[in-house]
């Protein structure tokens, strides 16, 4: 059974097209509660009318994540964050933190 989801595709802030590279790990959690937090990402789009993300299940996530928050919404789950600019990681760690998560600096576990 795959334990991780990678999404990848585009969405908008602030009018602006930046690419998603992101991956979903379980750690542990329920795979329906993973399932859903992966499926987050092609509702969000469906719900503006952007193209849909693809989303590809995995053993694990890629270890070369440049930031990762563990724990978000109180889960094990661990959202791992790529090819994101210095702006949108610095604008992504409120969003972990104010989930309950912790922002973790780098992509593979201590």
């Amino acid at each position: 059974m795959a334990r991780a989801c990678l999404v990848e595709g585009i969405f908008m802030r602030d009018g602006e097209a930046q690419p998603l590279v992101d991956c979903l790990q379980g750690n542990g959690e329920a795979h329906e509660r993973l399932t859903g937090a992966c499926e987050g990402p092609v509702r969000m789009a469906e719900a503006v009318g952007a193209p849909q993300p693809k989303v590809t299940w995995l053993a694990a996530c890629p270890t070369a994540a440049q930031a990762r928050c563990e724990g978000i919404g109180g889960t094990r789950i661990a959202v791992y964050h790529y090819r994101r600019t210095a702006d949108q990681l610095a604008q992504s760690r409120p969003g972990c933190e104010g989930a309950g998560g912790e922002w973790v600096e780098g992509g593979g576990k201590d």
